[in-house]
C-alpha cells in the first residue's frame, strides 16, 4: 500500500473510530434521549466524513494510489 492509499485508510479508520465512540456515548445516555440524539448526530457526521473520504479515494487513479 502506498503512502497516499495508507493515509486514506488511516483517515477513514479514524473517522470510523470516532463514529464508534459517539455511538458508545449515545448508548450510555440511552436513558436521556436528547443527549443520546446529540451523540448520535456526531456519529452520523463521522460516518459522512468516512464515506466522503472513501469517495475521494475511489475517484483517484491507481497511479496516484499506487
Amino acid at each position: 500500500m502506498t503512502d497516499v492509499a495508507k493515509l486514506f485508510e488511516m483517515a477513514i479508520d479514524a473517522e470510523r473510530a470516532a463514529e464508534a465512540l459517539y455511538h458508545g456515548l449515545a448508548a450510555k445516555f440511552a436513558h436521556q434521549p436528547e443527549v443520546a440524539d446529540f451523540w448520535n448526530s456526531y456519529a452520523a457526521e463521522e460516518d459522512n466524513h468516512a464515506r466522503w473520504l472513501a469517495r475521494i479515494r475511489d475517484d483517484l487513479s491507481q497511479e496516484v494510489l499506487g
